[in-house]
């Protein structure tokens, strides 16, 4: 019923794994006849539908690990009813939900939509996916009698780093033992609640902490550059080391240290006086086959000179002022287009002006 990949898919193709079936209930007053009256007619053109009252979900069969866990009561709310067309006909409508799947204090945010095939023995499959997690949901029958089963599996290397890192937390708490519960996102009202997972999964947890291990490194990379970074199933040795380089660049983003020459090229007349420069250059880091813009990085040089050579000139130091400082600026301060001149596509940018000294005197 679950599975770990790459060390292989544990989910097994039967049907009711969970053993977890519901129907439809229905108010006893307007609002409910409404609800039915709209579900049926839904059902039977394949049109879609919003039902806002009168509905609800009561369990009809639970499995022992779950008695006394799963609410005895029917769970009431919106409904949306989604067509899917089959084999070229119509189908009955079908619920889609957006749902939080919450255990151990881990919370991953799944939209559900209709399967393009339902699962063996099943009507309908619903089917949600965020950082790898896969959800399904099934249901058969009548719409006055609707069973349910709920199904799940796992898979490394799908989604940003950050759902993944989600996904990962989800997984292990779940099985470690704790329950899972599917929320409404606004009120966060249960909708469902799964018992805790029975049996001895250590070599399951164990392979997701590494990954968590890892996950979180780039999860932090990802908050800092503001994009998605897609973290495979088999990181490389040198996507460990690109990683390692670019978190230690961002973790100290401002640093000091001397100089003794920069290359540039002027458009113009080189200054014949020292001057204060600010030279700009674009970041990047190769991860997992893809550049991730780490921000423009600013070289502050307090005091320079201008030595012309054959293709531009040399900036050195005046004598005394071999200190620098370099500051990354996060991705959302500047584009990387702040770091080039009009019309280039690579390279930097330098921008000089007049010693602060003799700005004052000024």
């Amino acid at each position: 019923m679950y599975g770990v990949q790459p060390r292989g898919d544990l989910l097994q193709d039967r049907e009711g794994a969970l053993g977890l079936e519901g129907a439809f209930v229905f108010t006893e007053d307007d609002a409910g006849r409404k609800a039915r009256e709209d579900l049926l007619e839904a059902q039977r053109t394949g049109t879609s539908a919003s039902i806002e009252s009168g509905i609800g979900i009561k369990m009809t069969k639970v499995p022992v690990g779950m008695r006394g866990v799963m609410t005895d009561e029917p769970v009431f709310g919106q409904v949306t009813l989604t067509t899917l067309s089959r084999s070229g006909q119509p189908a009955p409508a079908v619920p889609s939900l957006v749902g939080i799947i919450a255990a151990g204090g881990h919370e991953l945010g799944i939209a559900f939509a209709p399967a393009d095939k339902s699962l063996p023995g099943w009507d309908i499959t619903l089917g949600g996916a965020a950082g790898g997690l896969e959800i399904f949901h099934s249901m058969r029958g009548e719409p006055t009698e609707l069973e349910h089963t709920l199904d799940w599996r796992h898979t490394f290397g799908e989604g940003s780093a950050l759902e993944q890192l989600l996904a990962c937390r989800v997984l292990t708490a779940a099985l470690q033992g704790e329950a899972v519960q599917l929320l409404e996102p606004e009120t966060r009202k249960q909708i469902w609640l799964l018992a805790p997972v029975e049996g001895d999964h250590a070599d399951d947890i164990r392979d997701l902490k590494a990954r968590e291990q890892l996950l979180e490194l780039v999860a932090e990379l990802e908050a800092w550059a503001g994009e998605p970074v897609v973290v495979p199933a088999h990181p490389t040795s040198e996507d460990a080391k690109a990683l390692s380089q670019a978190l230690g660049r961002i973790r100290v983003p401002e640093i000091e240290g001397s100089w003794d020459r920069l290359r540039v090229v002027f458009d113009g007349d080189l200054p014949s006086d020292p001057v204060e420069v600010i030279a700009l250059e674009a970041r990047h880091a190769t991860l997992f086959g893809a550049q991730v813009f780490l921000g423009v990085e600013t070289h502050h040089l307090p005091l320079a000179i201008a030595v012309p050579t054959e293709d531009g000139a040399d900036l050195t130091p005046v004598e005394g002022h071999e200190q620098m400082s370099a500051l990354l600026h996060r991705p959302s301060e500047y584009p990387a287009e702040a770091a080039r001149l009009p019309g280039q596509a690579s390279g930097g940018r330098v921008i000089y002006r007049e010693p602060a000294e003799a700005r004052a005197d000024a």
